[in-house]
């Protein structure tokens, strides 16, 4: 009897343990189909030492789930944040979330993010900052939810790679499209851009550089050219167009080649 006993304690341990297992293994995997997709871009090919970047984090949440904002309605709902444990040399001057979207549900009306939104973020290198590639790890903390429940807290850790360059470097703006794509998103960042492009220590230099890179040195020199011309429709040069030209055409007395060698010169 003794033996049946402490086999079917066995058995029966067995069997709890087996489905404890079950159940722990499909929920890892489906809170793990719960999380989201986080792509994170910079705006500058490279930081400078002593300059600011511009960092997009991109939150592309799973079809049908939506997490709390910012700034919830209610103080009691988990709010999504972001936390970047930047190094010393690395400071992060602003944090800037979307606008959240109004969501009616059985609770009532909340704030919330669905979809792909972006939260961005102004770096600035101090002036020792380390040249090179490195990698700094942000959290995302949010709570998921859907039309019938919510989903535990989770705290997302991921890595964001950022290159430093030295202070004479040349650097160039990269993924301008996707930029502009998500911008519209938060009110307070969208007048940042013009402000942002002086603190990155973007030159006129690596203007060029970035459209020679993009379109080699033969079309770069065709909108070079353009836009040269385009400068005299300008209020300050072209009311002197005619007087220059009249200038040129007394001093050829009626020479065309010597004309067109003056004007040429001159240009």
């Amino acid at each position: 009897m003794r033996r049946e006993r402490s086999s079917l304690r066995i058995s029966f341990a067995l069997r709890v343990v087996v489905i404890l297992f079950f159940m722990l293994t499909h929920s890892f995997v489906w809170c793990a189909n719960k999380r989201p997709v986080i792509e994170t871009y910079l705006d500058v090919s490279a930081i400078r030492q002593g300059s600011s970047g511009r960092l997009m984090v991109l939150v592309k949440l799973p079809k049908g789930l939506h997490v709390n904002s910012n700034k919830p309605k209610e103080k009691w709902l988990i709010p999504t944040t972001l936390t970047i444990a930047s190094p010393k040399w690395l400071s992060v001057k602003g944090i800037h979330y979307p606008k959240a979207k109004s969501l009616h549900t059985s609770l009532g009306e909340l704030f919330v993010y669905e979809g792909e939104f972006a939260i961005f973020v102004v770096l600035h290198a101090s002036t020792d900052a380390p040249i090179g590639r490195h990698n700094i790890t942000a959290t995302l903390r949010y709570q998921a939810c859907d039309e019938r429940r919510c989903y535990p807290p989770d705290n997302f850790k991921f890595t964001i790679t950022i290159n430093i360059a030295g202070r004479e470097a040349s650097v160039f703006q990269i993924n301008n499209d996707l930029f502009r794509k998500y911008a519209n998103q938060v009110e307070e960042f969208q007048h940042l851009p013009s402000k942002m492009q002086r603190l990155s220590g973007v030159s006129a230099l690596d203007h060029v550089s970035s459209l020679v890179q993009r379109f080699g040195w033969g079309v770069t020199l065709v909108i070079i050219f353009a836009f040269g011309l385009a400068l005299n429709l300008t209020p300050c040069v072209f009311p002197l167009v005619p007087i220059t030209v009249g200038y040129f055409a007394s001093r050829s007395h009626g020479n065309l080649l010597r004309l067109l060698s003056e004007a040429l010169l001159y240009a």
